[in-house]
């Protein structure tokens, strides 16, 4: 599997540089994404009346929203240490959507 493999490669050192997102990458990127889908349903639901009050809800939104919160944190030290491994600025491509090919 390509995670696995990038996983391997990361631990040696020489790992590929790719264009766009890199496995790892990818899958952060859909678990953000996912994650802020749920925060927004459970905040949602929240609203309703056969929810209003309930601990367990409030409790799992304030963990999907947590979750977000460290995943974004592990998500940008990623970032910066891939841009020095790699000498090139990712945080300015993520910015303006290009990257030197």
């Amino acid at each position: 599997m390509k995670i696995w493999r990038q996983i391997s490669e990361i631990m040696g050192a020489r790992e590929k540089r790719s264009i766009g997102h890199n496995p790892l990458a990818s899958v952060m990127m859909l678990l953000l994404m996912s994650l802020l889908a749920a925060t927004c349903l459970t905040g949602w639901m929240m609203t309703l009346d056969a929810f209003w009050g309930e601990k367990w809800l409030r409790e799992l939104h304030g963990t999907i929203a947590n979750s977000i919160m460290v995943l974004a944190l592990i998500h940008a030290v990623a970032a910066l240490l891939e841009s020095w491994r790699h000498r090139e600025n990712l945080v300015w491509s993520m910015v303006t959507g290009r990257k030197r090919a």
